[in-house]
């Protein structure tokens, strides 16, 4: 990249700016122009900086493993910086530290979000994504010294670190374990809850069967391992109350969408009745085919009256359940579900 007849090197030459006193012949138009073009070169040196970690970022498949990508490529930008001896020096690498630690903080940003999602998805706040952040940030810093002073060995040292205790500190080695996990997890995807609750109980049960499997094939430390295995449980409970209230809502729509077309037709038939006794009118109230459709018109009344009264539990039981989601379990679908769930993962455990 070239700049105003100067070459950025390929580890990044940072340009020194001129003090904001230094004054020019013409009084001070030069200086501020030669201002503009210093801040828009270190611009350019920091895009052409963060294009060299391009590649790492691009071909690193795990997200934790990221943090090793980018630490040795700082190392090797960074001998690159000092071997060229240039005056600028100590800007350079200054640059290339702030690089580094915004690249590596936006990926702890992403990473403890993934985190967070997959361990705390019943929204108790059971993980503390603030600490794992901070824990990963650590982590990155810990990697940009190992490739300092042990280039080649960022990877191996740091699966020696140790958790010091929780989840939101687990060591490296788990955190990207559990990132394969997650990846396999997702493409597990949850069966949708549809109409039919037995069959969604059974298929619910299978999902959540395969992701155990994924789970235990993994090398996780049985302090994460535990956690996610709760992880799992809590996101096929979560999953079974969301497909339950799905199913519940739509019966409860079908039922008063049922009992609407049973009172227009009641209407309908009401109507009819009253043409026929207006047709009658001026007859004896006594005639047999007046007391005959008055019975009819009775009828139908009753039945009207019984409908309005279904339309309205029905509404104000749909209407409970929407304000009080939980009460789903209190459901006949949830019970269809529950058992349907239950006997198929009995099932798959005596399979074993």
């Amino acid at each position: 990249m070239r700049i105003q007849g100067q070459t950025l090197s390929p580890a990044l030459s940072a340009f020194s700016p001129k003090p904001a006193h230094a004054q020019s012949p013409d009084g001070g138009q030069s200086a501020n122009i030669q201002s503009t073009v210093t801040i828009s070169q270190l611009g350019n040196a920091k895009h052409d900086l963060l294009q060299r970690f391009r590649t790492p970022i691009d071909g690193s498949g795990n997200r934790a493993s990221l943090i090793v990508s980018i630490a040795d490529k700082y190392g090797e930008i960074r001998n690159e910086i000092i071997s060229e001896g240039k005056d600028d020096q100590q800007q350079s690498l200054t640059q290339l530290d702030q690089v580094y630690d915004e690249l590596t903080a936006g990926s702890a940003e992403q990473l403890s979000s993934q985190f967070n999602y997959f361990f705390d998805s019943s929204g108790d706040d059971l993980f503390d994504e603030k600490a794992f952040r901070s824990h990963l940030v650590d982590l990155a810093k810990a990697a940009k010294q190992i490739a300092v002073e042990h280039p080649g060995e960022v990877a191996d040292r740091l699966a020696l670190r140790e958790s010091s205790g929780g989840l939101e500190t687990m060591n490296y080695r788990d955190i990207v374990s559990m990132v394969d996990v997650m990846q396999k997890l997702s493409a597990n995807k949850p069966p949708e809850a549809g109409s039919d609750p037995v069959k969604f109980g059974s298929q619910l049960a299978e999902w959540h069967t395969y992701n155990k499997q994924i789970l235990a094939s993994a090398d996780l430390s049985d302090d994460v391992r535990k956690a996610a295995e709760r992880a799992l449980d809590t996101s096929a409970t979560f999953r079974m109350k969301n497909g339950a209230f799905k199913q519940a809502i739509d019966q409860f729509n079908a039922k008063i969408e049922e009992t609407l077309k049973k009172l227009k037709r009641l209407s309908f038939l009401l109507a009819t009745l009253n043409g026929k006794l207006q047709d009658l009118k001026g007859l004896d109230p006594g005639d047999p085919r007046i007391q005959s459709l008055l019975r009819r018109e009775q009828e139908l009344m009753q039945s009207k009256s019984e409908y309005w009264n279904e339309l309205k539990e029905n509404n104000t039981k749909m209407s409970q359940l929407k304000k009080n989601p939980d009460s789903v379990i209190e459901t006949d679908v949830y019970r269809q579900i529950k058992d349907s769930y239950d006997t198929r993962m009995e099932q798959a455990r005596a399979d074993k």
